[in-house]
């Protein structure tokens, strides 16, 4: 649908819409870890918001899964790690997912 964006007003439209309301429910995700003092030293809930949807985007998984070959199981479980480990405090991740 991405690719046809361009060329078809009629799907770029949808693809907007639903492009933004992705980044608002990550802006809604971010402001509640802003909010509870959750987020990495630095971060705003804008750059988390950013982050999350990048990250978490529709656009990313086919990359992962098929350009690395990734399972879905190991896009859920590989994205989850990536995304807490960018946004979160490190104390408040668990053992298996702290930097260095």
């Amino acid at each position: 649908m991405r690719g046809a964006t361009g060329t078809d007003p009629e799907l770029a439209a949808p693809w907007e819409t639903n492009q933004q309301q992705t980044r608002s429910a990550h802006g809604m995700l971010a402001g509640l870890l802003a909010g509870r003092d959750a987020l990495r030293p630095g971060l705003d809930a804008d750059q988390a918001r950013d982050i999350a949807f990048v990250l978490m985007n529709v656009e990313t998984y086919p990359q992962y899964a098929d350009a690395c070959g990734w399972t879905p199981d190991q896009w859920t479980e590989r994205t989850a790690a990536i995304v807490t480990g960018a946004l979160l405090r490190t104390e408040l991740l668990v053992d298996g997912d702290r930097d260095g």
